[in-house]
């Protein structure tokens, strides 16, 4: 409910229903809310550890900006830890496409949080990632995802 943007009154009214109506109220909410809001750009800030691989997707989810609800592509980046082996979320992020401009500022904020230009990147086909990555991450090699690619060939 928090990350879709649901009014604090609405959590309460399920929170109350779902706790028995242990007064779970819009101000509780709301300060929980503030409490996560901290946490997240605390994690949104972090620094970067060296990465091996980039992974980066975009899905479109509904979004509420100024009282209007519109579809907002939702910016994603996994690495590969160059030492542990293990996959973590670099970051996420919101834009109102998938044009270059919103995925350059994504990427930049990656590499301002300490990214290193990883061994290779792995992405899909879109016109305004690969001319992100060609502005930011020049000469990093790049690969298609698979599932992408197979179901471009699906189609054809």
């Amino acid at each position: 409910m928090y990350l879709q943007g649901v009014s604090t009154r609405k959590v309460a009214k399920v929170m109350n229903e779902i706790c028995g109506g242990n007064g779970v109220s819009a101000t509780y909410v709301s300060q929980c809310t503030a409490l996560l809001d901290d946490l997240f750009e605390k994690w949104r800030n972090r620094p970067i550890p060296p990465i091996a691989h980039l992974f980066l997707d975009a899905t479109y989810t509904k979004v509420r900006r100024h009282d209007i609800v519109s579809d907002c592509a939702v910016f994603v980046a996994v690495g590969i830890d160059a030492e542990t082996g293990r996959r973590m979320v670099l970051g996420v992020s919101v834009g109102l496409s998938e044009a270059s401009e919103h995925w350059t500022t994504f990427i930049q904020s990656l590499l301002m949080r300490g990214m290193n230009r990883p061994n290779c990147i792995t992405s899909d086909d879109h016109k305004g990632i690969r001319k992100a990555l060609a502005e930011t991450l020049t000469g990093v090699p790049w690969q298609r995802c698979q599932f992408h690619f197979s179901k471009t060939l699906r189609l054809m």
